[in-house]
């Protein structure tokens, strides 16, 4: 079904086939953070967004905010697993040195979150070495693990 696209302050009319006016009289934005919120003037929100992603939209819920946002008790949690994983890959674990959290690349789009560092550690002849590595974790599912240039899964 293709349907017009319709400016921010309009909604789609399915009976007349075109975009009318979704308030009676204007609407308002409040964005705060990322969080992007549509509301008439009397109050009745209509559109909520977080980072150009629609959440919210003529009264029924889109998507929801934890499939393009972690917190950072979160991130340090996901982090510290990925590093348990990690070191099981590794020829001396106990050597290993990752980065700072702050230095992690961390994403989430549409509910998958995705991990790319590095970690030194020492190989089995006892020289330091970089090793990069990916993962991406959908519904507490590893989906796709690349660590030192191997695709695991």
């Amino acid at each position: 079904k293709c349907e017009k696209k319709c400016k921010p302050n309009e909604k789609y009319n399915d009976n007349n086939k075109e975009c009318i006016n979704a308030c009676p009289d204007d609407y308002v934005y409040f964005i705060k953070k990322g969080i992007c919120v549509q509301k008439c003037k009397n109050g009745e929100i209509f559109n909520v967004y977080y980072m150009k992603n629609e959440l919210y939209k003529d009264g029924e819920v889109i998507n929801k905010i934890g499939y393009y946002y972690i917190t950072n008790k979160e991130k340090y949690e996901v982090i510290d697993n990925i590093k348990k994983t990690i070191n099981g890959k590794l020829k001396a674990p106990s050597t290993a040195k990752y980065p700072s959290y702050s230095d992690w690349r961390i994403t989430i789009n549409e509910g998958e979150l995705t991990a790319i560092s590095y970690v030194d550690s020492q190989n089995g002849f006892g020289a330091m070495i970089r090793s990069n590595f990916e993962i991406r974790i959908k519904d507490n599912t590893v989906t796709y693990f690349v660590f030192d240039g191997n695709q695991y899964i």
